[in-house]
C-alpha cells in the first residue's frame, strides 16, 4: 500500500475527471487509514475553498469516522500551546485522537501553518488554486506546504489529487508529467492484448445527416492491436483487478519515489458514465468553445490546450493533389472524390478583391479550385475592382460556376452592397460571433433588393466556427495504407505556393480569460505578426456559402425541411452533375432555379 510508511513511495499524484473516485477512493480512505484504524499520524488536508472544506468534513468525512470507529479524544490538547482544554477532539475543521492530529484548511489559509509539521498532506482540486486571485501565489504556497513535512525525511507523503484545467498552467498536470505517468491498461476482451483506453480511439456512426446525434448501437472502442471492436458492455470482463495494470510511461525520467496516475470516465463502470454517453456530449460541445474545456477537464481527466497552434505552413504540401489552379483534378466519372457543388469567397481590399473558388463533395471533402487577385479600386461602384470582377465572373472560364458568392462588407460597404444589388447569386457579409450554435444568420438590407425584387440577404458569418473547423481539417491526412481520406479532407493544386498557405494559417486560435478567476471565457482568433490573412477569410466566406446555399436548396424542394439535409442536399447535387457535368463554363454564375444548377443566360450576365 503506497500509504504506508514503509513504502518508499513519497508523492503521490492523481490527475482525473469529476466523480472518478480520485477524492473518495483516496483521499477519504487515506484519511482513516492515518487514524488509530491504521498508521496515525498527522494529516494536512487542503482544499480550494472554507465552502468546500467544511462540506467535505460535514458530509464525508463525519460520517466515516463515526461508521468506522475512529475514537476521537473527548477532551482535546490543544496542539499549538500543548494546553488541555474544555473542547472535545471532534471540532469541525480539527480531529484529534490517539497518536494523529487532523486538519482541515482551505489553501487562502496555508500561511498559518507555518509552524506545524505534517507526515500527510493531502491536496484536493489543486488547479482551482489557480482560479482564485488570492492564491496568486501558488508558488509560495506549495514551498510552504513542502516545508511542513520536511520532519518526517523519506516518511512522508504528499498526495495531489485534481481535475485539470488548462494545460499551460495546471499544477496536477505539472505533477504528473514529474511523476512515472502510470495509465491504466486493460485487456481486450477479444484478443487478449493489453492497452489504455483513449478517447481517439472511441468510434461511431451518427444517427442523423445533421451529424447532431449519435447512434448509440454504433459505439465502440478500436482495440490499438486487431481493430477488435471492444462495447461498453465488455466493461464486466476486462474491469477486474485481475486484468487491469497500471503501467509506468517514465520511468527514466521521473522524480525519485514519485507515482504519478491518470485516469478518465472512459474508465466507469457499467452503471455509470457510459461511452455512448461520452460520444454524444463530445458532438454536443466540440463548436461550443465555452463546453470543449469542461469536457476534456471533467471527462477525460485531461488539461486542456487553450493555445491550438497551427501546423507549419510548409507542411502542408502532402495535402497537394496532381491537378493545377483553374482546373478540376481527373477522377473517373462515377467516382466520390470529386467535387459536386463550388462556392466562392470575396474579401476586399483598399486596392483589389481577392477570391477562392472552392469545390465541394460528399463527406465534407473540399478541393481549392483556383486563387484569383482582382486589381483595381475597390472605394466606389462601377469601376476599377468591381467592374473588373464583373467581367470576371462573366468571362473568366471557371472549372465550375460557383452556385453561392458571399463578398466582406466590412470594408468599402457602401460599394459591396451595391455590387449584389439586383444579382441572383451575389451577396454581401460580415464576420460576427455571439450567434451561438448558428454558423450564419441574415438580414435584410434596406434600399437593395436581389434579382426578382426580393430583399437583399446579407449575411452575418461566425468565423470563429469555420475557422476552427478549417484548422481541424488541414490537419487530417489520408490513411497510409489504403490512401483512403477522411471526412472533412482538403485538397489544394499542385501549383499553389507557400505563400498562400502562410495566408491561410494566418491566425492562431487563442483563449481568452477572466480577468477576475482566470477560467476560461471562449476562443478567440489573433493574426500572427506580419501575415496576411486573405486567403483565410476567403475560405471562411467559401464555406459559409456552402452551408447557406445547402439550407435554400433543402427549403425550396418541398420536403418540409425546415433546416440543411446533407444527405438529400449530395443526392441533388450528384443528379444535377450527371445531368450537367462541368464542361469547364465560360460564364460562372448559376442559373435562378436552386434545382437547376445551369449557366446563367446571357441576358442575367448583363446585370452582373
Amino acid at each position: 500500500m503506497q500509504c504506508s510508511a514503509e513504502s518508499e513511495t513519497e508523492r503521490i499524484t492523481l490527475m482525473g475527471g469529476a466523480q472518478s473516485g480520485k477524492t473518495s477512493g483516496v483521499l477519504e480512505n487515506g484519511l482513516l487509514y492515518w487514524t488509530d484504524l491504521g498508521e496515525p499520524c498527522n494529516v494536512l488536508y487542503l482544499s480550494a475553498t472554507l465552502n468546500l472544506v467544511q462540506q467535505f468534513v460535514q458530509v464525508r468525512m463525519d460520517n466515516l469516522y463515526r461508521q468506522a470507529g475512529v475514537r476521537l479524544h473527548r477532551e482535546l490538547v490543544d496542539y499549538e500551546t500543548q494546553q488541555i482544554t474544555k473542547t472535545t477532539g471532534d471540532q469541525l475543521l480539527k480531529k484529534t485522537g490517539a497518536g494523529f492530529v487532523h486538519i482541515f484548511k482551505s489553501y487562502g489559509s496555508v500561511k498559518e501553518l507555518r509552524t506545524l509539521d505534517f507526515r500527510v498532506v493531502l491536496l484536493d482540486e489543486v488547479d482551482e488554486m489557480l482560479t482564485n486571485q488570492s492564491y496568486s501565489k501558488q508558488g509560495s504556497i506549495m514551498k510552504i506546504i513542502e516545508e511542513r513535512t520536511h520532519t518526517y525525511a523519506n516518511r512522508k507523503k504528499i498526495v495531489i489529487a485534481s481535475t485539470p484545467l488548462l494545460k499551460r498552467t495546471s499544477i496536477v498536470y505539472k505533477a504528473f508529467l514529474e511523476g512515472d505517468q502510470r495509465y491504466c491498461h486493460i485487456e481486450c476482451p477479444y484478443c487478449n492484448k493489453m492497452q489504455k483506453l483513449e478517447f481517439k480511439n472511441l468510434k461511431w456512426k451518427f444517427a442523423n445527416a445533421e451529424q447532431t446525434k449519435v447512434d448509440m448501437l454504433s459505439v465502440y472502442m478500436e482495440c490499438i492491436h486487431n481493430k477488435c471492436k471492444i462495447k461498453n458492455n465488455d466493461k464486466t470482463s476486462f474491469l477486474t483487478l485481475e486484468k487491469i495494470k497500471w503501467i509506468p510511461e517514465n520511468t527514466e525520467h521521473a522524480q525519485l519515489n514519485h507515482r504519478s496516475y491518470q485516469f478518465s470516465q472512459l474508465y466507469s463502470p457499467i452503471g455509470m458514465t457510459s461511452w455512448e454517453g461520452l460520444a454524444q456530449k463530445f458532438v454536443d460541445c466540440k463548436n461550443d468553445a465555452d463546453n470543449l474545456q469542461t469536457f476534456y477537464n471533467t471527462n477525460l481527466g485531461l488539461p486542456y490546450d487553450d493555445v491550438i497552434d497551427n501546423q507549419r505552413p510548409e507542411l502542408l504540401h502532402v495535402l497537394q493533389e496532381r491537378y493545377k489552379a483553374g482546373t478540376l483534378p481527373e477522377v473517373p466519372r462515377d467516382s466520390d472524390m470529386k467535387p459536386l457543388v463550388a462556392t466562392m469567397g470575396v474579401d476586399v481590399q483598399g486596392n483589389r478583391l481577392e477570391c477562392e473558388l472552392v469545390g465541394w463533395g460528399k463527406n465534407e471533402l473540399s478541393w481549392s479550385l483556383g486563387y484569383y487577385v482582382i486589381a483595381g479600386d475597390t472605394s466606389a461602384y462601377g469601376s476599377g475592382a468591381w467592374e473588373n470582377f464583373s467581367t470576371f465572373l462573366r468571362e473568366g472560364n471557371l472549372p465550375m460556376g460557383p452556385s453561392l458568392v458571399l463578398i466582406d462588407a466590412g470594408f468599402n460597404t457602401p460599394a459591396v452592397n451595391q455590387f449584389c444589388n439586383g444579382t441572383k447569386r451575389v451577396r454581401p457579409c460580415k464576420g460576427g460571433s455571439a450567434l451561438r450554435s448558428d454558423r450564419f444568420r441574415h438580414t435584410l438590407l434596406t434600399g437593395f433588393a436581389g434579382y426578382h425584387g426580393n430583399a437583399l440577404e446579407h449575411y452575418i458569418v461566425d468565423g470563429n466556427i469555420y475557422k476552427t473547423n478549417l484548422y481541424n481539417n488541414l490537419l487530417l491526412r489520408k490513411r497510409e495504407k489504403t490512401k483512403e481520406v477522411p471526412r472533412g479532407y482538403c485538397m489544394f493544386p499542385q501549383d499553389y505556393t507557400k505563400e498562400y498557405f502562410k495566408m491561410l494559417q494566418a491566425e492562431e486560435q487563442v483563449a481568452e480569460h477572466n480577468s477576475r478567476t482566470g477560467k476560461f471565457y471562449r476562443f478567440i482568433f489573433k493574426s500572427r505578426h506580419g501575415t496576411r490573412s486573405e486567403a483565410l477569410d476567403c475560405r471562411v466566406y467559401a464555406m459559409c456559402a456552402l452551408d447557406i446555399f445547402a439550407n435554400k436548396l433543402c427549403k425550396s424542394m418541398n420536403l418540409g425541411l425546415k433546416s440543411t439535409d446533407w444527405d438529400i442536399f449530395w443526392k441533388a447535387a450528384e443528379l444535377q452533375y450527371a445531368k450537367h457535368p462541368p464542361n469547364p463554363p465560360k460564364s460562372t454564375i448559376n442559373n435562378d432555379s436552386i434545382v437547376q444548377w445551369r449557366t446563367l443566360t446571357d441576358k442575367y450576365t448583363k446585370r452582373l
